[in-house]
């Protein structure tokens, strides 16, 4: 494919050199074919003379150096880069990235793998990857970070490229929610990475995007939101003000910049009442969470570049019962995971209703797959998948649930890092749904994502609630050989009982970072029914959890009730 990358510089020099030896070191891709525009915004560095050093080594199809006359900001010297090129796709990356050698080509993959619908398509991010939800079947996602994405170029030009009143901050927001509001998808390629060196370390605060970003979320706000979306940024902006700030001069800086910003605003407003009637509108939904624009999964700031030593085999252990579209959508979040040595061992309660799709649409996995006959219940075929596995580590994933794409990879690589620990476990949304139809295809409107198992690990809180859904925590599977599986007397609450079992005699590792997804019923009386029912269980489970509390030290539990 013809590739334009387009990079804006602003005192970059130290950047380049690793950045553009990214590019040329790219594998299995056509470097003939890559054409490459730095734009430069009056750096004071010696940015440009870099450049010119670097071009006349350079290995790509075209390197082109176009300086601008001032710093125009980051949007608009973007769109001067694209009227220079004429690839179809053009791939927009900041100079503080470094590419791994198969980026390139596993971007090609993905593009030519997608539906028409997507159109722009965003890498994945090291060492922390975007923390904003996607979906994880498809991979489609609300908005591309600016830093590192690809689109096509007919439709940038259709959606006039990036908005040239924003100067830096959430002008990827407002291009990506233009290509949506077209009529377009965009999509989070979980196999196409880079480096980005964007925080110096984790949870730094940079003045300029503290400020851009806030002011920005207002002016967002005010082109496709509601009266009501600009009173709530009021309020959220009055909270920041009332707080204390994360640095010195926070304050000031925000109403200056905010007053700055008075002379734009009429621009964002008359845009929502001409063109975007036009548009339509009204029928586009956007997402304001306070100052982000999607929900974010927790963990933005876990790192996901430590090199492993060794990859064990890793167990994915699925309960299904005859409802094979519903599966499907859980094996493909199984086959987009960044952590590839694995197995699943799914294990049907009843007849072999699944085994066809599994042997015509996932012969790519390694799967092993068993079928009960007769029904057996949940805990059965989950003690026999369980039996059935080889993995050093094992994570159960039920029919229903689903796992982003770093699931394994971020429990794998905590375990592998903290020998002493046995068993870990992660964040998880409740997702609120309702379900639309079962055939031919699964399908579902989606209401809420929330976090509810959030909590630092505890024994005592375990005695009275299940601290975490079953696909949140990953554990070696000697842990079962030595302590039994679930309990065949409960039909509910079961992990509960079991994951309070190990836990006596083992502490759990907690990855604050939400890397999974289960799903309940989003109409009061399906929600309410299925919790009567796990309810139902809850005396019973609770009895043979207490019957295991002699199994922790004293002190152990003098000192847990200390730090709750």
């Amino acid at each position: 494919m013809n590739l334009d990358i387009i990079i804006v510089t602003y005192n970059s020099e130290k950047w380049l050199k690793e950045c553009i030896k990214s590019i040329e070191n790219q594998k299995n891709f056509d470097l003939s074919k890559v054409n490459i525009y730095f734009i430069d915004n009056k750096s004071k560095d010696n940015t440009v003379k870099k450049l010119e050093e670097y071009k006349r080594k350079s290995k790509l199809g075209s390197f082109n150096i176009i300086e601008n006359s001032k710093n125009s900001g980051f949007g608009q010297a973007n769109n001067l880069g694209l009227k220079n090129g004429n690839s179809e796709y053009v791939f927009f990356l900041n100079h503080d990235t470094k590419l791994e050698e198969d980026s390139l080509q596993n971007m090609q993959k993905e593009i030519m793998n997608s539906s028409e619908e997507f159109v722009m398509w965003e890498f994945r991010q090291k060492p922390y990857e975007h923390p904003k939800y996607y979906n994880p079947i498809n991979g489609e996602t609300s908005w591309a970070s600016g830093a590192c994405f690809v689109i096509k170029r007919k439709v940038f030009e259709k959606v006039e490229g990036f908005d040239k009143k924003i100067f830096m901050y959430a002008e990827d927001v407002d291009l990506s929610w233009k290509v949506r509001l077209a009529g377009y998808k965009i999509k989070y390629m979980q196999s196409a990475a880079l480096t980005h060196y964007c925080y110096k370390e984790a949870g730094e605060i940079k003045p300029t995007q503290y400020f851009n970003s806030i002011i920005n979320n207002l002016n967002l706000r005010l082109k496709y939101g509601n009266f009501k979306d600009f009173l709530r940024w009021i309020k959220y902006t009055g909270g920041v003000l009332l707080r204390e700030t994360p640095f010195k001069g926070a304050k000031r800086g925000l109403i200056l910049a905010g007053i700055k910003n008075i002379t734009k605003m009429p621009y964002y407003i008359l845009w929502r009442n001409f063109e975007g009637r036009r548009k339509k509108l009204k029928n586009f939904k956007t997402t304001f969470y306070r100052f982000d624009y999607e929900v974010a999964r927790e963990g933005a700031f876990i790192k996901n570049d430590t090199p492993l030593k060794e990859q064990p085999l890793v167990s994915i252990l699925v309960r299904t019962c005859g409802r094979p579209n519903v599966l499907r959508q859980t094996l493909i979040s199984i086959r987009n995971q960044t952590y590839k040595n694995l197995e699943i061992v799914i294990v049907e309660d009843g007849k072999n209703i699944s085994e066809k799709i599994i042997k015509e649409e996932f012969s790519d996995l390694n799967i092993k797959y068993e079928a009960t006959g007769e029904k057996k219940g949940r805990c059965f075929v989950g003690n026999r998948a369980m039996e059935l596995s080889e993995g050093k580590y094992l994570n159960f994933l039920d029919d229903d649930d689903l796992f982003f794409a770093d699931h394994v990879e971020t429990l794998v690589r905590a375990l592998e890092q903290n020998k002493e620990y046995k068993l870990a476990y992660t964040t998880a949304f409740e997702s609120k749904i309702e379900v639309i139809s079962k055939e031919p295809e699964y399908k579902y409107i989606e209401y809420e994502k929330n976090l509810v198992h959030n909590r630092p690990f505890s024994r005592v809180r375990m005695l009275t609630m299940n601290a975490f859904p079953i696909q949140a925590v990953m554990f070696e599977r000697n842990i079962y050989l030595k302590y039994g599986g679930l309990d065949e007397e409960l039909d509910n609450l079961e992990d509960w009982e079991m994951w309070t079992r190990y836990a006596m005699q083992n502490k759990y590792l907690y990855v604050p970072k939400t890397t999974s997804i289960y799903r309940v019923p989003a109409k009061v009386n399906a929600y309410q029914e299925r919790q009567e029912e796990i309810d139902s269980y809850y005396k019973k489970a609770q009895e043979k959890i207490f019957s295991n509390i002699i199994m922790i030290e004293p002190k152990d539990l003098i000192e847990e009730i200390k730090n709750m």
